[in-house]
């Protein structure tokens, strides 16, 4: 009986306390808990500035439409080889610039690359030539064409040619 009583005044003393003691030393942080959801998508930012313009292209390809009238070409060696030529002030570097000829029934195309085959008649042949201020076609057959044909000259200077460098796997360069 003893016991109970001192259990007694001592929970007696324990609630009447009404003091509090100092804090007591900061425990250590626990661990970081686990990732929450992925929030909304934000609003869209807006535009941002154009960039830079590049740099012009190269203006200096010329094409020149040529009518050719069957009177107009040359016997070079009768029975195979006629010729017709061009004054052409735009071939101005025959080693370095690039000329092609396209071959027309029609000033407005379409057009066929130069050289051909079986073009006319079967077994003929139409080819061509330049140099400096001027381009040949030759038309290799029997009997010159007969018909107006149109030939159209273009000369790519070499400023606007791109050429190949390195062992066919490398890029290409102006």
């Amino acid at each position: 009986m003893k016991m109970k009583w001192i259990f007694i005044a001592t929970m007696v003393f324990l609630i009447s306390c009404d003091k509090q003691g100092p804090a007591g030393p900061a425990g250590s942080n626990g661990s970081n808990g686990l990732n929450g959801a992925t929030g909304a998508t934000g609003a869209q930012g807006n535009p941002g500035t154009n960039g830079t313009n590049g740099s012009n292209g190269t203006a200096n390809i010329k094409t020149t439409i040529y009518a050719v009238a069957a009177s107009d070409w040359s016997t070079i060696t009768a029975g195979s080889t006629y010729e017709v030529g061009f004054s052409d002030t735009y071939i101005t570097d025959a080693d370095s610039d690039a000329v092609e000829i396209s071959l027309s029934t029609n000033a407005t195309g379409p057009w066929i690359a130069l050289p051909l085959t079986n073009i006319i008649a079967s077994g003929d042949q139409m080819i061509f030539q330049y140099e400096n201020g001027q381009a040949d076609v030759y038309y290799l057959y029997t009997a010159a064409p007969t018909s107006s044909l149109y030939f159209k000259v273009t000369v790519i200077p070499p400023a606007a040619i791109l050429k190949k460098t390195g062992n066919g796997t490398g890029s290409l360069e102006n």
